[in-house]
């Protein structure tokens, strides 16, 4: 467990340690993401083809090649995207347990001077404080990757 002292680092700090500690993930989410936009590119040319060569061609096998790959490209962009998600959502998990255990340990070993200023509701608005940054950073962070 950190350090709850007051000389430990900002906690935007520890989420982003928090999230670096799950490298592996990170870096998943970062191929997931640079597959997808590859796969992305595809869909201009698929068009191009269709309304170049296959219209003016009346050539319906050549439509049905498209469309099929078309179809197989939306496939794999659903995958993708899937996998994305899944990945997002461990890791935001993993941060956002670690941010919850360092609040009520925070909570739990502060004084009977500052417990006795501060009620229920105030300590839930701090762990759903803790829980919203830790998404938004996430999230963030999954849109700074996959975009």
């Amino acid at each position: 467990m950190d350090d709850v002292s007051p000389t430990s680092p900002p906690f935007p700090h520890l989420v982003k340690r928090w999230m670096m500690d799950d490298s592996r993930a990170l870096v998943r989410l970062f191929l997931a993401g640079a597959f997808g936009t590859l796969l992305s590119l595809v869909v201009p040319h698929a068009s191009r083809i269709v309304f170049d060569q296959a219209l003016p061609d009346a050539s319906p096998r050549l439509m049905g090649v498209v469309a099929g790959c078309l179809l197989v490209l939306g496939a794999h962009q659903a995958w993708v995207h899937w996998i994305q998600s899944s990945l997002t959502i461990g890791i935001s998990a993993n941060v956002e347990r670690r941010g919850l255990e360092r609040a009520v340990e925070a909570m739990v070993y502060c004084g009977e001077d500052v417990l006795e200023q501060k009620n229920a509701g105030w300590m839930m608005t701090t762990l759903q404080g803790v829980s919203d940054t830790t998404n938004r950073y996430v999230n963030g962070y999954r849109s700074l990757v996959t975009q």
